[in-house]
């Protein structure tokens, strides 16, 4: 018996395989390097949607999201915030902002829209710190809902069984069948990628999966 389901985005996902991107995903991320100061830095405010594109699977500037992230992928410490952007270009977009999260030193953004409107927010979001360390930080955001892995290139999203339950109703049986079902469900698509029941295929992924993916 199991109690989540992870799911794991891929470049492609073949039967009884899982294909790995060898480079970054194109249009999908971008990252910068920030040696910390005393005040708040906006880390991204030159992005453009000219600047992301070709986007994967035939997305452009007006295709949907359920969600975009920036998170602090290298050097994070636990004085260090990301700060989002204000309430009013949040309302605007129809996207709202999760609590800064201390576990994968990320900010989530969540809203049906497109991705034009979320750039904004990716340019409003902002890096302090009240820490000493000098090192520089290496910050990513990333257009998806789901947490992406820089080991392998995949995307990565936990389900706890209580939202199976919720989505399977009396029928659930807790089979590997049905997480696998749920986590192809195209609602669990970004941006092309088809989603797989995770399947650990490296000491790497694990190490990666057991320290970033709750469950």
């Amino acid at each position: 018996m199991w109690q989540h389901a992870v799911l794991s985005l891929a470049a492609l996902a073949l039967p009884g395989a899982v294909a790995q991107l060898a480079s970054a995903v194109q249009g999908q991320s971008g990252e910068m390097y920030y040696k910390p100061g005393a005040t708040t830095y906006k880390v991204f405010s030159g992005v453009n949607c000219g600047s992301m594109e070709p986007f994967r699977g035939g997305c452009n500037c007006n295709s949907r999201l359920k969600g975009v992230h920036v998170a602090i992928v290298g050097g994070c410490q636990p004085e260090d915030r990301l700060y989002p952007a204000d309430q009013a270009t949040l309302t605007q977009k129809g996207a709202t902002v999760r609590p800064y999260d201390t576990v994968h030193c990320a900010l989530f953004y969540e809203g049906d829209v497109n991705i034009k409107s979320y750039i904004p927010l990716i340019k409003r979001t902002g890096f302090g710190t009240t820490s000493t360390d000098a090192t520089p930080r290496q910050i990513r955001y990333t257009l998806g809902h789901s947490l992406y892995a820089p080991p392998n290139g995949h995307f990565y999203e936990h389900f706890d069984i209580d939202v199976l339950q919720q989505y399977f109703g009396w029928a659930f049986d807790e089979s590997w069948h049905e997480a696998q079902y749920f986590c192809a469900h195209p609602d669990q698509d970004t941006m092309g990628l088809v989603g797989y029941l995770v399947t650990i295929t490296s000491a790497e992924e694990e190490a990666w999966t057991r320290n970033y993916i709750n469950g």
